[in-house]
């Protein structure tokens, strides 16, 4: 299940995983989408949206963390400019 990494927005997550349980369907763990953006020319991490918010749900729902996706929003805006 793929979710955000903030806790003041919610995590809609907890509803996915509510329901799959109750369809009894295995939920393998959670993914944290647009964990951090990562600067391109010195690969500086900034968590724009927050950090551990999926960590700590996965934790309350007993399940693991499956990775981080960054986000790539701004990925390529650079080389555009450049065109």
């Amino acid at each position: 299940m793929c979710s955000w990494p903030t806790e003041e927005m919610g995590c809609p997550s907890r509803r996915g995983v509510s329901l799959f349980n109750k369809l009894r369907v295995p939920v393998l763990g959670l993914i944290e989408n647009m964990s951090y953006h990562q600067c391109v020319a010195c690969g500086h991490k900034e968590h724009t949206f927050g950090k551990g918010g999926v960590r700590k749900t996965a934790e309350e729902l007993g399940l693991d963390v499956l990775g981080e996706v960054r986000d790539r929003s701004y990925a390529g805006l650079g080389e555009v400019a450049h065109v």
